[in-house]
């Protein structure tokens, strides 16, 4: 490479200048401007800063938004062709349950291919928008530690996607509820990461067409900003074992309004196990591990370092 950058020969000068050229490209690529409909045009509050932490973030605000930013959509898509390959569920007999169901997409898509599905999510906005987003899904505002959410034995399938299970800090009460609401030999899939190695630059920064700048850093990047029509968004991960220990990382998310300078600023704590960790509990709780697929292989231009993992209740 500094053969490239020193040399005096034509032909690699060329080559020099057409690498320059690439590298802008997908530094413009990625800092681009995002004009979209599917988000809204600013949000709305009174003080000049406002700090939501945990629970607090999901609120009507980020309901909106949330699909946007996260690409719920394209993902939830893949994973759920994913698992009905690998488990071939039946539309008379199958009963679905998506854990952190959020805006309800997954859960739409089920019923509209013919299964029994419902959702779970302890944010009230974020029920009340898919209730109304999707009029004949069925949400329940309810937390998935509390082993009384649900009757035991009534769902052949379970989905945790998308981080949600590192929301939880008792991961091992997940696995028993779970267990104990699946139906003999149902199936648990669990979306998780390698934490020292996982992308995270949040989906909506990241180009289209091309593979993830991460892939290119020399440094891994935690920190995203993204130019919407009215407003900015920034987000940080914070990897911090001596502050928050070597399981905990915090997610801050900032939307700066560009007409009033208003902040809004998110800030979710992540327990964030190694895998081998989270593994054990699940064993531990009477699941052994049936499959474990590279996000890379599920989706185009997906995480190398992250997986979703199928369980099998034995």
């Amino acid at each position: 490479m500094l053969y490239i950058f020193t040399s005096s020969n034509p032909e690699i000068i060329f080559l020099k200048w057409l690498l320059l050229l690439a590298v802008c490209f997908v530094a413009i690529v990625f800092y681009k401007q995002r004009t979209t409909t599917d988000l809204p045009e600013a949000f709305s509050q009174d003080k000049p800063f406002v700090l939501k932490r945990d629970g607090e973030c999901f609120d009507n605000f980020y309901a909106e938004v949330y699909d946007g930013l996260w690409e719920r959509e394209k993902m939830g898509k893949r994973e759920l062709e994913e698992l009905i390959k690998a488990t071939e569920p039946s539309k008379s007999k199958s009963v679905f349950l998506d854990v952190g169901s959020g805006t309800g997409y997954m859960v739409n898509e089920l019923l509209q291919a013919g299964y029994r599905a419902y959702g779970i999510d302890q944010s009230k906005a974020m029920v009340e928008y898919a209730n109304a987003t999707f009029p004949n899904t069925e949400m329940r505002c309810d937390s998935v530690l509390d082993p009384m959410a649900f009757e035991n034995g009534t769902f052949s399938h379970i989905l945790c996607t998308h981080f949600t299970i590192y929301h939880m800090n008792k991961k091992d009460l997940f696995f028993q509820n779970c267990y104990n609401w699946l139906k003999p030999n149902g199936y648990l899939l669990i979306h998780l990461v390698d934490r020292t190695s996982f992308d995270t630059i949040v989906p909506a920064g990241k180009p289209t067409f091309l593979k993830s700048p991460q892939q290119y850093a020399d440094k891994r990047i935690t920190d995203t900003t993204i130019d919407f029509d009215n407003f900015r968004y920034q987000s940080s991960y914070q990897f911090n074992d001596d502050a928050y220990g070597r399981d905990k990382v915090i997610l801050k998310e900032t939307f700066t309004d560009k007409t009033s300078n208003n902040v809004r600023q998110n800030e979710m704590t992540l327990y964030m196990e190694e895998e081998k960790t989270v593994l054990a509990m699940a064993h531990s709780a009477g699941f052994i591990q049936k499959s474990k697929m590279s996000m890379s292989k599920v989706v185009a231009n997906g995480d190398l370092h992250q997986y979703l993992y199928l369980l099998e209740r034995i």
